[in-house]
């Protein structure tokens, strides 16, 4: 990239996107009618968004969102722009433009710093960042029209609805997810100034939980915020016979399967539930502890689970396409949820909808939806042994399952999609 220092290029993108976006056209319709949205075009901005074949599936709650409002519009666009690396990274790998019902996806290339950079480096000063102006030049060359944009995650898509509404007029809602809302504004002063202008820039906000709203109320934001969760597909996610599951998955039906679903990252807290699995295993011989997901630390968790010979009660599954999660869920006898911080923690909610209890942390998000006693555990994160503790406790309950499904129904993307109609509604003439 150069040497940078001493150049401030927090403007970069403002500049280049003005002279991207200069001398195009304005597309048509610039409100949103209340109440109906049938002929007109939804424009989604996303980090993340699976491909067509299913082998990326980053962001799909995003496409989930996408599946349950497209009925409502003539048509949908996703715009996820993609870090070009000569296909080392897997969306730029596998990513490519396709077209399902009425969705049109595109994956723009693009160059910027990725945000574990700007966090381990200290580079707050140094801002790169295409993916503006790759949104823009997209919108020139298929000529993409749009009445409404729904940004998902505050940076840098808050960022790039801002510049789309100021050219072309049109209404923006964004949805802030997570670390968007309790990390990057409050790094430094710099990011914080980022995300106050950006927020305020946009008509309405999203927020999946009120542990984000209360950490956005900290932060100097005027724009209206609106607590809306994330929604579960309940035509995937419902009870089904555990044993037939087990059997489809190759998984031993003689045992108390322990399960958690996550990116293998730090803040999921992996280690500790293999940690709390160690200290169970010295109690129980019955109990078999499946982690599904990918990420970087596969390596290191695979060297501790050797370490703590593990190797016959914890298994590694994988990433897994978001359709084969249900038979994951339906095989447990209990889901966990180690992390050490979430936002909302929609796996919760799609366990508990395939009538499994949930066994959570006291993260932020996991209060917001487990009630104790009535569909799952809370226990102090990073700590294995109330973990452990809290996670035998639930083995030997006799949980209602009847009252767990009926508690994730509230969540289903039918109710959700409803609240998030009337955002769009309520923002008619803005």
């Amino acid at each position: 990239m150069g040497d940078v220092r001493g150049f401030d290029c927090r403007n970069f993108v403002e500049l280049l996107a003005e002279i991207m976006m200069s001398g195009i056209s304005e597309p048509d319709g610039n409100t949103v009618d209340a109440g109906d949205f049938t002929n007109k075009r939804l424009l989604v901005i996303t980090p993340n968004y699976p491909n067509e074949d299913g082998s990326y599936f980053g962001g799909v709650f995003v496409k989930n969102q996408v599946d349950a409002l497209k009925q409502n519009f003539k048509e949908v666009i996703v715009i996820t722009p993609v870090l070009f690396s000569a296909g080392r990274f897997p969306d730029d790998k596998l990513c490519h433009n396709y077209t399902y019902d009425n969705v049109r996806v595109f994956y723009p290339r693009s160059l910027y710093i990725p945000w574990p950079a700007y966090r381990k480096l200290n580079l707050s000063r140094i801002y790169f960042d295409t993916r503006a102006s790759a949104v823009q030049t997209l919108i020139e060359k298929e000529m993409i029209t749009f009445d409404l944009v729904h940004a998902h995650f505050v940076w840098p898509s808050a960022k790039i609805a801002q510049l789309l509404k100021k050219k072309y007029h049109v209404p923006c809602v964004v949805t802030a997810h997570g670390y968007d809302v309790y990390e990057l504004p409050f790094r430094d002063q710099i990011w914080q100034r980022r995300v106050e202008i950006a927020l305020n820039s946009i008509d309405r906000i999203i927020t999946v939980s009120k542990k984000n709203q209360t950490c956005l109320e900290k932060i100097r934001i005027t724009t209206p915020v609106t607590v809306i969760p994330n929604g579960f597909s309940d035509d995937l996610f419902y009870p089904r016979d555990r044993d037939e599951c087990r059997k489809i998955l190759g998984l031993p039906r003689d045992k108390k399967i322990i399960l958690t679903v996550g990116n293998l990252v730090d803040v999921k807290g992996h280690r500790y539930l293999i940690e709390a699995m160690e200290r169970l295993s010295k109690q129980r011989a019955d109990m078999f502890c499946v982690i599904v997901g990918s990420g970087f630390l596969q390596s290191a968790l695979e060297e501790q689970i050797e370490a703590t010979r593990m190797e016959e009660s914890v298994f590694l599954a994988g990433g897994k396409p978001h359709e084969e999660i249900p038979l994951w869920m339906n095989a447990c006898d209990v889901f966990v949820l180690p992390s050490l911080m979430e936002s909302f923690g929609i796996v919760q909610i799609e366990a508990m909808a395939c009538g499994k209890p949930v066994v959570g942390t006291c993260n932020g998000g996991s209060e917001e939806l487990i009630l104790p006693d009535k569909n799952g555990l809370l226990c102090s994160p990073r700590d294995p042994e109330c973990l452990a503790a809290a996670i035998a406790n639930s083995l030997e309950r006799d949980w209602d399952v009847s009252e767990i499904t009926a508690f994730s129904s509230r969540y289903s993307w039918g109710n959700v999609v409803q609240e998030i109609r009337e955002i769009y509604q309520n923002m008619n003439g803005l």
